[in-house]
Order: C-alpha cells, then sequence, then structure tokens
C-alpha cells in the first residue's frame, strides 16, 4: 500500500505542477482558457505549483526511503548469510586445528591408507563440556587432541619401533625419538613391533586426568568406569605416542611433558625383569626437548603418574 501511495502521490504533484501551468498560461493570456481572469489565473498557478510540488517531492522522498529500506535490508540479509558462512569457515577451521589426519601423515612422514569417517555428531561431540574438565568451563576441543592411527604409514606397519625411525627423520617438523633408558628397551623387547591392526581415529585427552596422580592403578582405572564415560577406555602405549609426539612434529608443543613430570599409565601390562613375577604398566610422558619416555611403573600411585582418557572411531 505504501509503495502505491508513494507513485499516486508523485502522479497528482505532476498534475498539480501541470495545473499550475495552466494559471501561468492563462495569467498571460495564451491559449483556449485567456478569458480567465488574472485573479484565478494566480490562485490556480499559486494552488497547482504549491500543492504540485509538495506532493511531487513527498512521493519520491517515499520513493528513496522505500529504496534505502531495501537495499539496507539486503544488505543485513546478505551480512547474515556471510556471518553463517564465516561460523562455518570458522568452525572448520577449528576442527581441523584440533586434529592430525591424513593429510598431516603426508605431509610429515609418508602415504598412509584413506582415513576412515568421523562420525557425523563430531561436531557436537567436540562442543560438549568435557567430562573431565568440564568445571572450569572447558569443551572437548579444549581438553583433546584428534589424530589419526593409521595401521601402515608408506607400505610398513606402524609399530612402536617404526615410529622411532619416522620422527628422527620427518619430511618437515620437528624431529623427535624415544628417550634411551632400560625401560624403553624392555617396552621394545615386549611390545615394540605390535602392528597396528586397524585404522582409526583417537579422541585423547592432553593431559592426565584431574586427581589420578598419586592413585593405584586399580582406582585409575575406576576413573572411566562410570556409565556416563562408557566410550572411554585406557589408552594403548602406541595410541598416546602417536598423539604426543605427532603434537611436537606439527607445533613443539609437548603433551604429558616434563614440568611436571607426568606420564599416563597405559593399557600394556608387563612382568619387570629385575622384579620377578610383580606386574607392572606400560607408561608414556616425561616428554622434554625431542625426547619422550615410553617406560613402565608398578602398580601403585606415585606422584608423576596419571591415567589419560581415549575414546576411538573407526
Amino acid at each position: 500500500m505504501k509503495k502505491y501511495a508513494s507513485i499516486l502521490a508523485i502522479i497528482a504533484g505532476i498534475g498539480g505542477l501541470a495545473a499550475a501551468g495552466v494559471g501561468l498560461a492563462c495569467y498571460f493570456h495564451v491559449g483556449t482558457l485567456s478569458n480567465m481572469t488574472q485573479i484565478n489565473a494566480i490562485i490556480m498557478m499559486t494552488a497547482g505549483f504549491l500543492s504540485g510540488t509538495l506532493l511531487l517531492t513527498t512521493g519520491i522522498h517515499n520513493v528513496k526511503n522505500r529504496k534505502t529500506h531495501y537495499k539496507t535490508q539486503s544488505i543485513r540479509s546478505l551480512n547474515t548469510l556471510q556471518s553463517a558462512d564465516a561460523s562455518i569457515e570458522t568452525t572448520s577451521l577449528m576442527l581441523d586445528k584440533s586434529r592430525f589426519g591424513q593429510e598431516h601423515w603426508e605431509t610429515y612422514f609418508g602415504k598412509v591408507e584413506d582415513e576412515p569417517p568421523l562420525p557425523s555428531n563430531l561436531e557436537e561431540i567436540l562442543n560438549s563440556p568435557c567430562p573431565f574438565f568440564g568445571e572450569k568451563g572447558k569443551k572437548v576441543r579444549d581438553t583433546h587432541i584428534l589424530v589419526l592411527i593409521p595401521a601402515t604409514v608408506s607400505g610398513h606397519p606402524l609399530t612402536l619401533n617404526y615410529l622411532n625411525d619416522l620422527l628422527q627423520h620427518p619430511r618437515q617438523g620437528n624431529a623427535a625419538q624415544f628417550h634411551d633408558s632400560y625401560e624403553n628397551s624392555m617396552i621394545k623387547e615386549y611390545h615394540g613391533n605390535q602392528a597396528i591392526k586397524q585404522s582409526h581415529w583417537v579422541l585423547l585427552t592432553r593431559d592426565v586426568l584431574p586427581r589420578s596422580k598419586h592413585m593405584s592403578y586399580k582406582d585409575q582405572k575406576k576413573l572411566l568406569g562410570t556409565p556416563s564415560l562408557k566410550e572411554y577406555s585406557i589408552p594403548a602405549a602406541i595410541e598416546v605416542a602417536i598423539c604426543s609426539l605427532m603434537e611436537f612434529v606439527s607445533s613443539g608443543r609437548h603433551l604429558y611433558g616434563s614440568n611436571p613430570k607426568t606420564y599416563t599409565r597405559c593399557s600394556e601390562s608387563m612382568k619387570d625383569w629385575e622384579l620377578g613375577d610383580m606386574p607392572v604398566q606400560a607408561t608414556v610422558g616425561n616428554f622434554s626437548s625431542n625426547s619422550l619416555n615410553v617406560g613402565s611403573c608398578g602398580l601403585l600411585g606415585n606422584s608423576s603418574t596419571g591415567i589419560a582418557a581415549l575414546r576411538r572411531f573407526y
């Protein structure tokens, strides 16, 4: 209706100016209306000019306002769409920054198999409150690292021993290695040649769980034994080693570092050669400089060994 009112005002304004023109012609005795008195001609000319000018100006002003309104609305709509696109792009970038996938493996080390699909609700998972550090307002994406664990790299089965070889000569990024110690030698003896059976993704906590240090292995396992954490399990040593080393190679940051000294117990167990039949668990941590310790410890609590939590996606 406002659109038609503006058009009618413009038409009426033009009519008024036309009437003013007729009045002007009559004033100078031009045309067929030359017999109109000069007073009437002046009235007609003045009224037509004033009303025509007012109506025409009003109509044009309204049309311009409507154009400005539509332009503003269009800009707002465009900005909304651009904001939505930017949000999608930001989400995508955030996801890329929090994961180490096939492209990254091939950039730093060599060709791997096609990565398995990630769950369709991954964004929901990453944006949900962290079940371990959530009281600090942190989300899963803030406290976890998402890493592809490939079955093969450059055609070779991926094992701890082969991983150690790859780390010392990356195609780019920071070189690293396993710390040279008796414990590491024992791990290599027991588990160094065990290959990854199936390529999968892991979502691993970047630190050991709160208050898990000083706990025995038995009590640490209870931290992951609740129904709400059924998706989580204790990580394997090679999974923790891969996640820690991929973070270091690509960014230089240390997970499970040396300040404070931090290890996570892993799912592999063995018998300590010097302690007879006393069982021990594999550990990964104390990552300092370019050296990661892959060792072992007993089942009792100590000040540096906690437990990490991991989810697998096949």
